[in-house]
C-alpha cells in the first residue's frame, strides 16, 4: 500500500528514525514529499485528491526545516522505504537541495515526479480519497501516540461560509493565518488571540530531553460586522447583473464598487467592489498561479477595494456639493438663473465649453441645475468664483464635506482623493511653462462639474451625501460593530458612533439642493423615475458620468432614502459604461430594493445566467 506520513508529528520533537520505523511497521512502502505551495511543504497523498498538510515552513529555507526533510529521507530509505517528491511545476524547486536529498532526476512518464524510486503503479497511488487519507492518518495517530513517536496538533484554519462574499471588506490571511487584508489586517491583534509555545531542551541529534516551559495559547475573539448580509450580496450581485446587461449592450464595463452606509451611524451595511475574488485561495498560502491571477491587469485586480482605493472623477454627483458652495459664498441665490444654449462662451469664444445636452438646456435656476444637471450653470458657478473674493470657495466647500482627505474607515488602503488647486497644479506641473502651471478659469469651471484634475472615491461621495442626509453632520465610516467576548456570551467592546466632520449649511440652502436631488429621480426622466416610482419610500439622487482616459465614462449614481426622513445613503459606479443613469443607478436601486424588500420588478436585465451570478465573481 502506498501512504504518505502527513503532519502528525510535531517538529519540536521530530524522530526521523522513529518515524520511518512506524512506517515500515505500518506496511507503507513509500513516503513522498510534496511541495505545492511556495511558502510551506506536504507530505501529500496524491495529486488527484488534492488533499494536503503544510509544514510550519519552507523547507528549502533557512528556517532549518530543510534538515529535517532529509533526514526523513535518510531514515526511510534505512528501513528500506522509497522516497520521492511531486511538484507542482517541473523543476521549479531548489536543485541543490533535491540533490542533496539524492533525489536528483525526473522521470520521462511524469516529468514533475523527481524519484529515486518511484512507485510500481501510479494507479494505485491515485486511489486514495481524501476521507481514506484521513481515517489512516486518525488511525496512525491513535495507535502511536501514547508512545511518543506522534503528537496531535490541533490545526486551525479560516473558514469562509459565504465564500467570496464581503471578501473585499473581509480581507484574507496568510499560511499562518496572519491577517494580511481587509478586517482579518485591521483586526489582527484581535482575531489571533495568543499563541501558545512550549520550551524544550534537545541533544544534538534533535532528541527532547526535557521540557522546561509551557504558556498555553489564548483564542482570540470574533468580530461582529456592521455589514447586513442580505443587502451586501445585494450589492455584488447587482454588480455583476448590471455589468453582464450592460456588456449585451457593447460596452467593456470592466469594473465597479458600491458602498451603503446608515447615515446617522456611519455603519457599512454594505461594501462591494467587483471584480472579486474569494479568500478561502489564500489559507494556508496562495499558490503561484491563483497569485499571478489575481494580480493581473487584463483581470482587473480583484484584490483591488475599488470602493475605498479607486479614485475616480465624481462627474456630476458633485453638483450638490458645488450649488452649497454657491449659496454660501454669495456666487447665486435661489432665484439665481442662467440661459443654457448648449454652448457657453463666459470667457470669451475662444474658450467656449459645452453643455451635455448640446441643444440646450434654456433657463435654469440652481435647483433645476441640479434636476436636470444643466453644466452651464456650473460653469457660471465655476466662473463667479474665479473673480470673486473667495476664488477657492468651492475647494474649501468640498474638503469641507470630506473630499481630498482620508475618512479614516477601519480597513487599510483607503485613499484621500484629490481636490485640485492653485498651489497643488503649481506644483504638480513642474515641467510645463508658467502660464501653464497657473489656476485658470477653465479649471474652476472644471472641477464644478465634478471633472478637470478632481478624484473621489465612491466612499467619499457617500460619506458627503451624509452631510447633506443629515443636514450638515457626516458620521465617520465603520465596518466594526463589537467585538465578542472569547470566553463568554455578549461583547466586550461596542463601536461608538463619532462625528467626522461638521458641515452646517443654512437649512434654505439645504432644501434647495434637496429638492434638486428629489426631482433628479422623479422629473428629469421618465425613463428614470419608474424605477423609483415603484418602491414605497421616496428617494432623492444624483446621476453622473465622468470622462476619463478610457474610450468610455464611469457612470455614478447617488442616492439618499427616504428622501424626507433620510436612513441610508447608497453610491456606485460602473466604470466603461454609456451613463450613470444606465449603470450605477440600476446598483443603487437594487441595493436599496435589498433594504425595503421591494424589488425593482420593471428592469429585467435579461443576461443569460444573470440568476447564477456567483460564478461571475471571479475573474
Amino acid at each position: 500500500q502506498y501512504f504518505a506520513l502527513a503532519r502528525c508529528f510535531n517538529p519540536i520533537r521530530f524522530d526521523a528514525r522513529a518515524i520511518a520505523r512506524t512506517a515500515r511497521r505500518c506496511g507503507f512502502r513509500y513516503v513522498t514529499f510534496t511541495t505545492k505551495h511556495h511558502d510551506g511543504f506536504c507530505l501529500w497523498d496524491t495529486k488527484s485528491t488534492g488533499y494536503k498538510t503544510t509544514s510550519p515552513s519552507c523547507p528549502y529555507s533557512s528556517s532549518g526545516n530543510a534538515d529535517i526533510v532529509k533526514r526523513l529521507f535518510d531514515a526511510c530509505r534505512a528501513e528500506g522505504l522509497g522516497v520521492g517528491a511531486y511538484f507542482s511545476k517541473p523543476d521549479f524547486h531548489n536543485e541543490d537541495f533535491w540533490e542533496d536529498c539524492g533525489i536528483g532526476r525526473a522521470t520521462t512518464r511524469y516529468p514533475t515526479y523527481r524519484s529515486g524510486s518511484r512507485p510500481e503503479k501510479w494507479e494505485r497511488f491515485r486511489s486514495f480519497t481524501k476521507e481514506q487519507i484521513l481515517e489512516l492518518q486518525k488511525q496512525l495517530a491513535e495507535k502511536y501516540q501514547k508512545s511518543g513517536l506522534i503528537s496531535l496538533l490541533d490545526d486551525y484554519k479560516r473558514y469562509y461560509p459565504y465564500n467570496e462574499l464581503a471578501s473585499s471588506v473581509i480581507g484574507f490571511t496568510g499560511s499562518e493565518d496572519q491577517g494580511l487584508w481587509g478586517v482579518e489586517y485591521q483586526y489582527e491583534s484581535v482575531l489571533q488571540g495568543i499563541s501558545g509555545e512550549q520550551t524544550v531542551y534537545v541533544d544534538s541529534g534533535g532528541n527532547v530531553l526535557d521540557y522546561v516551559a509551557n504558556i498555553d495559547a489564548q483564542s482570540g475573539s470574533d468580530l461582529m460586522l456592521t455589514i447586513d448580509a442580505k443587502i451586501q450580496e445585494a450589492a455584488e450581485r447587482s454588480l455583476v447583473n448590471v455589468s453582464n446587461y450592460i456588456r449585451q449592450q457593447g460596452y467593456p464595463a470592466s469594473s465597479g464598487c458600491a458602498v451603503a452606509i446608515e447615515c446617522a451611524t456611519g455603519a457599512v451595511v454594505a461594501m462591494a467592489s467587483f471584480p472579486t475574488y474569494s479568500p478561502s485561495v489564500f489559507v494556508g498560502g496562495i499558490s503561484n498561479s491563483d497569485w499571478e491571477t489575481l494580480s493581473d491587469e487584463k483581470n482587473n485586480y480583484p484584490l483591488f477595494n475599488r470602493a475605498i482605493s479607486g479614485q475616480y472623477p465624481a462627474a456630476s454627483t458633485i453638483k450638490a456639493l458645488s450649488s452649497l458652495a454657491a449659496l454660501e459664498y454669495g456666487i447665486a441665490n435661489d432665484k439665481s438663473s442662467w440661459n443654457c444654449t448648449g454652448w457657453w462662451t463666459g470667457f470669451g469664444e475662444d474658450y467656449g465649453m459645452a453643455c451635455w445636452v448640446k441643444t440646450g438646456h434654456g433657463y435654469m435656476d440652481i435647483q433645476h441645475g441640479i434636476t436636470y444637471s444643466c453644466d452651464v450653470v456650473y460653469y457660471e458657478i465655476g466662473k463667479g468664483f474665479y473673480y470673486s473674493d473667495e476664488p477657492e470657495g468651492l475647494q474649501k466647500t468640498y474638503r469641507k464635506f470630506g473630499l481630498g482627505q482620508k475618512s479614516g474607515i477601519d480597513l487599510p488602503s483607503e485613499e484621500s482623493g484629490r481636490v485640485p488647486d492653485a498651489e497643488w497644479k503649481w506644483n504638480y506641473f513642474s515641467d510645463a511653462t508658467d502660464e501653464q502651471r497657473r489656476w485658470q478659469g477653465g479649471d474652476n469651471c472644471n472641477i464644478a462639474i465634478g471633472q478637470g484634475d478632481m478624484l473621489v472615491t465612491c466612499l467619499q461621495m457617500v460619506d458627503a451625501y451624509c452631510g447633506i442626509a443629515n443636514d450638515g453632520f457626516i458620521m465617520r465610516p465603520h465596518v466594526l460593530k463589537s467585538v465578542m467576548s472569547a470566553t463568554g456570551e455578549g461583547s466586550v467592546i461596542d463601536y461608538k458612533p463619532e462625528v467626522l466632520y461638521e458641515c452646517p449649511e443654512p437649512k434654505k440652502s439645504l432644501d434647495v439642493v434637496k429638492a434638486g436631488l428629489t426631482g433628479m429621480v422623479y422629473e428629469e426622466s421618465w425613463d428614470y423615475a419608474q424605477h423609483w416610482t415603484n418602491m414605497s419610500v421616496k428617494v432623492m439622487g444624483k446621476t453622473g458620468s465622468g470622462e476619463t482616459i478610457n474610450d468610455n465614462p464611469i457612470g455614478w449614481f447617488i442616492g439618499i432614502v427616504p428622501a424626507d426622513n433620510p436612513k441610508y445613503v447608497v453610491g456606485a459606479n460602473i466604470d466603461e459604461v454609456l451613463e450613470g443613469a444606465q449603470s450605477g443607478m440600476y446598483v443603487v436601486r437594487d441595493i436599496m430594493g435589498a433594504i425595503y424588500d421591494q424589488p425593482d420588478t420593471l428592469f429585467s436585465y435579461n443576461v443569460e445566467g444573470a440568476e447564477q451570478g456567483d460564478s461571475s465573481y471571479l475573474w
